[in-house]
């Protein structure tokens, strides 16, 4: 999705605050149906959770019964207790095959088979591993089956009698901002590095974006990033990484923790980590990350960022028109010839 469609989603709903924008369309992506079933779009963040509470999780709504019911839909039944631990898990994010093998202890072809419903609706999709191209990782792209994973799974019977709905909404909250609207930010971080206005905004040219997960030995843990861009001619090659606070004040930490991200891959031998540009991407940033200016090597995105049009090309200095210009008037000439 480019940040064109992006900004004509957002007029279509009336939505003018980013971050209000990121959690709806968190929500409800790019699906007509379930948008034009919404009696009304909250108008700043600060409304969101009535808005979420009111409208996707009245029990007693259309809205609910779709999203509720996303899994049987696909299944056309109910999942296994293993495909259904393993999809509340890959909410939280990527996952490759191993790894999911043995949460549905099923092997890797049974695991495979399991999945192949929702691999085949494009609800779940393989992204390639960064740090390690034969491994692919798998991830839940499909926003209503994100949001069945975070909110509705377990509690489906509570929120459709309307029991403990605050209480429920306390519990969930958190999952709600982690894997719906800081997933979706992230999506979105991810779709602009690799976009001409990205590009521009960077001064890079990046064709793969990714999360990446880098191995900590010495603390035996792995440290994520949320974004990592890749070029396209050598798809080994690290050109930027980056943090994302989306919500959250982004705080110098962050960029220190970035800083050490990019000390391990130099360590590990991941090509163009020394020369990596570093990005913090969020929405409120703390005065040391503020004033420090930026370099080539160093860019604060926030939402004006994102939500930016690619930029025009430039016109040809010799014929003052722009490459789509040129290209009429050459098809102008030769049809005159």
């Amino acid at each position: 999705m480019t940040a064109l469609e992006y900004q004509k989603r957002c007029e279509q709903w009336g939505l003018t605050d980013p971050r209000a924008a990121v959690a709806v369309h968190g929500c409800l992506g790019g699906d007509s149906q379930l948008a034009a079933a919404v009696p009304y779009f909250p108008k700043t963040y600060s409304e969101v959770d009535d808005w979420v509470k009111s409208t996707l999780l009245d029990g007693k709504s259309p809205i609910f019964e779709s999203l509720s019911g996303v899994v049987e839909e696909t299944l056309g039944g109910q999942p296994s207790e293993e495909l259904d631990r393993m999809l509340w898990l890959l909410v939280s994010g990527p996952r490759n095959l191993s790894q999911l093998a043995k949460i549905t202890k099923l092997g890797p072809t049974g695991t495979t088979e399991a999945m192949r419903p929702f691999v085949d609706a494009g609800m779940i999709t393989a992204v390639r591993d960064p740090l390690d191209p034969d491994t692919d990782l798998w991830r839940i792209s499909d926003r209503r089956l994100r949001f069945y994973y975070s909110l509705l799974s377990g509690h489906v019977g509570y929120w459709k009698r309307g029991r403990m709905h605050d209480l429920l909404w306390r519990r969930l909250h958190a999952r709600f901002n982690r894997y719906i609207v800081r997933g979706e930010a992230a999506d979105i971080a991810r779709q602009w590095g690799t976009s001409p206005a990205g590009a521009a905004r960077l001064g890079i040219e990046a064709t793969t974006a990714a999360r990446l997960l880098v191995p900590d030995y010495e603390a035996r843990r792995l440290r994520a990033s949320e974004f990592s861009l890749w070029s396209g001619e050598d798809p080994a090659r690290l050109l930027a990484l980056g943090t994302l606070r989306w919500g959250l004040m982004m705080r110098n930490g962050q960029l220190a923790r970035l800083r050490m991200l990019q000390h391990l891959l130099i360590q590990q031998g991941v090509p163009g980590a020394d020369q990596a540009t570093l990005v913090c991407i969020g929405t409120h940033f703390e005065s040391g990350i503020a004033n420090t200016p930026e370099t080539e090597k160093f860019h604060r995105i926030g939402p004006d960022d994102l939500f930016a049009p690619a930029p025009l090309p430039a016109n040809n200095p010799a014929t003052g028109e722009t490459p789509a210009q040129e290209v009429n008037t050459a098809a102008a000439a030769s049809e005159r010839s």
